[in-house]
């Protein structure tokens, strides 16, 4: 995650990028026998959990769990890029919050996130004596994929020999439905005022999944979102609007199926300096119909898909004709960007 993504909160906790003042609370922890028993490194003195905490505050990878009561870190989330638009999960609990459910509200906000982000799959590794972690990641929907024995250790005995030990290796797919029907999600889209749009497969065919979010937008208000999408896909299909074809509706999740148009947005042609006149005159031939409806669209180039040399228009929002906000006295300005530029 971007340290701009680095801040979640929960009903006890803040999660966020690490900071100097956590290296007493870090110490504590680090320091503790018990706490850092299946980690791959021994207690740490104060140098090195000093050196642990500079690591972590220059990383993307850590989440430190502030108790919101306290405002003490009583321990951290890992979480890491792998192969395959998937990543990897660790966490570590300061042994006095133990047994009290700090660990599985922690990750489970931050696998949501991770996969609201548009990641396909999570998965941990996990030494078999720790139960207490197995279980848990099981509570959380994760899957036993392995049994790894003697595949690993991280200390030796007096004489120097390897101590091996098993893992298991557990995963979560990031999977949603639309009216029970699974779907597979293989990245994030994009995001917008009203939703969280993904790319996601039934196995056979891929298709966009629009999930409506409730998040404010300070330069727009919203009514009844999923209406109100649904509404204007029937007033664009009406007037000749080329737009993905609506697929299904899940009222009761407030998400959208929608066909899947490959290729380049305009916003992408525009900064690739491939933007050229017949696109525009698409736009310009939408806006003739639109016009004459009293209805303009999101102009915005980022709303628009090139798939061979036709243009489609892939949200479905469209508003009452206001000319401040038509194609010639807002839109086109972003869609000519290039010839300023190049």
């Amino acid at each position: 995650m971007k340290k701009s993504e680095l801040r979640l909160e929960t009903a006890r906790f803040i999660l966020r990028p690490f900071e100097p003042k956590d290296e007493s609370d870090l110490y504590e922890m680090l320091s503790n026998d018990e706490a850092v028993r299946f980690e791959p490194y021994e207690a740490m003195s104060a140098e090195q959990a000093k050196k642990a905490l500079d690591e972590r505050i220059g990383s993307d990878e850590w989440f430190a769990i502030e108790e919101k009561s306290s405002h003490k870190v009583i321990g951290s989330v890992f979480i890491a890029e792998r192969y395959c638009n998937s990543r990897e999960i660790g966490y570590l609990i300061d042994p006095r919050y133990w047994r009290k459910g700090c660990a599985f509200e922690a990750v489970s906000e931050v696998v949501r996130r991770t996969f609201e982000l548009g990641v396909h799959r999570i998965e941990a590794c996990c030494d078999v004596r720790n139960e207490s972690s197995w279980r848990m990641l099981e509570k959380l929907g994760f899957r036993r994929e392995a049994h790894l024995e003697r595949d690993i250790y991280f200390r030796t005995d007096e004489n120097g020999a390897p101590i091996w030990k098993d893992t298991y290796i557990y995963s979560l797919l990031n999977v949603m439905t639309v009216n029970g029907k699974p779907y597979d999600v293989c990245g994030l889209l994009g995001k917008g005022k009203g939703g969280y749009s993904y790319l996601v497969t039934d196995g056979e065919t891929s298709c966009v999944l629009k999930q409506i979010h409730h998040e404010p937008c300070e330069y727009y208000t919203f009514g009844n979102k999923l209406g109100s999408e649904l509404c204007d896909y029937e007033r664009l299909e009406k007037v000749g609007i080329p737009m993905p074809k609506l697929l299904g509706i899940d009222e009761k999740q407030e998400r959208l199926l929608k066909e899947y148009i490959p290729g380049d947005t305009a916003a992408e042609l525009v900064e690739k300096g491939k933007m050229k006149p017949e696109y525009i005159a698409q736009v310009e031939e939408m806006c003739r119909l639109l016009y004459a409806n009293g209805l303009n669209i999101d102009y915005y180039p980022t709303n628009f898909l090139l798939k061979g040399e036709r243009l489609f228009y892939v949200d479905y929002e469209c508003n009452e004709y206001m000319q401040e906000w038509d194609f010639d006295h807002w839109g086109r300005k972003y869609w000519e960007q290039q010839k300023k530029d190049n």
